[in-house]
């Protein structure tokens, strides 16, 4: 049955970091980013950045709340496999995202590469 459905997480992102980490997956990915999330019925909700495409045309929300975590939302109905291996994508995706400007804070002459292969995030840090 179609719902919009909130899943709060326990990663912990401010604004920036998350709309770059999430449109870098989206280039990678060759997804479009907008911010709403829709559910079967037309209804909108709006989102800080949402990654969407044809396998996945309502969309999957991020947002942040009060305290600074990660929200993924959005109307999985009949997408279910493809919104929960996004959902898991995107996590990893945010969380090498933030490693990777931790490596540029202590070694900012540092190579980093943040790939996708066979559905999982690969870091290559060379220092």
């Amino acid at each position: 049955m179609s719902h919009h459905s909130v899943y709060k997480t326990d990663i912990k992102v401010d604004e920036k970091t998350l709309t770059r980490a999430i449109q870098k997956l989206a280039d990678e990915l060759g997804m479009k980013t907008r911010t709403h999330v829709s559910d079967a019925y037309g209804n909108i909700t709006s989102v800080l950045i949402a990654l969407y495409s044809s396998e996945l045309p309502r969309g999957i929300g991020f947002s942040i709340d009060s305290s600074g975590n990660l929200l993924i939302e959005g109307d999985s109905w009949r997408y279910e496999n493809k919104f929960a291996e996004l959902s898991e994508l995107a996590k990893n995706y945010i969380n090498a995202y933030k490693t990777r400007m931790r490596v540029y804070q202590k070694f900012p002459n540092a190579r980093v590469k943040t790939k996708i292969r066979n559905r999982e995030v690969v870091m290559e840090v060379e220092i």
